[in-house]
């Protein structure tokens, strides 16, 4: 099922990924694979069973095109999802894991989605506008003393295209680490979601190219969660 998310020849590292999804212990929810020119529908319906059934969604990918369509996937199935239940949310967790085959070392990014009881606070969101050229570190740091400060805030960040999106996850990871080792029993949860922009500037912030330029923006919304009501996204 997993190749059939692919409409071309798997690449090295994709096939790197599969290898890797494929010896998981079998008490672990099976990983699905996302590549650059999978079917983003065909994906967001294997996230949306999986989540239906209660499982946890663990969605791998390798390289920004990859990881674009993964995030784009989890923004479709969240959308569905919704409208079924609407009680409940679509979060996940980043993570990121070093994949190795050979001599050589592949950088893996791996979603962990699960449908969870929507907060009953109506949190205020705060942009972070993400760039291409966004130093990560920084925007990490900056996000974690953020949510040290306001416990409550949703910090909202917004990218246009695959580069400066993953940017904006590599954030979140360090981000997340930062939220784990200063709040014990707390992690660091994103909502994902896509939205039409509303004129060129973020386009010109990101250098983004002409094709670029009217793609909608991707909105990964997170915020500090008690581990305690989402543990099986451990």
């Amino acid at each position: 099922m997993l190749a059939s998310l692919a409409r071309t020849p798997a690449s090295t590292a994709w096939q790197a990924a599969k290898r890797h999804a494929a010896s998981a212990s079998v008490h672990v929810p099976e990983v699905l694979i996302a590549s650059a020119a999978g079917n983003i529908s065909k994906l967001g319906g294997a996230v949306a069973s999986r989540l239906r059934e209660g499982q946890v969604a663990r969605l791998s990918a390798i390289g920004p095109p990859a990881l674009h369509s993964a995030l784009r996937s989890l923004t479709l199935s969240g959308h569905w999802l919704s409208k079924e239940k609407e009680d409940q949310e679509l979060l996940f967790i980043a993570e990121r894991h070093v994949q190795k085959q050979d001599q050589n070392e592949y950088i893996e990014m791996r979603l962990v989605a699960e449908l969870l009881p929507k907060s009953g606070k109506k949190a205020r969101e705060e942009v972070v506008p993400i760039s291409q050229k966004t130093n990560v570190g920084q925007a990490a740091a900056f996000m974690a003393s953020r949510l040290a400060e306001e416990p409550d805030v949703t910090l909202a960040l917004r990218s246009v295209g695959a580069v400066a999106g993953s940017q904006a996850i590599k954030a979140l990871v360090i981000a997340r680490k930062y939220v784990q080792k200063a709040h014990p029993g707390e992690d660091l949860v994103v909502c994902a979601r896509e939205e039409a922009k509303a004129d060129n500037s973020m386009a010109s912030r990101s250098n983004a190219s002409a094709s670029e330029s009217n793609a909608k923006q991707m909105v990964l919304a997170c915020r500090r969660q008690p581990a305690r009501e989402r543990s099986s996204l451990q």
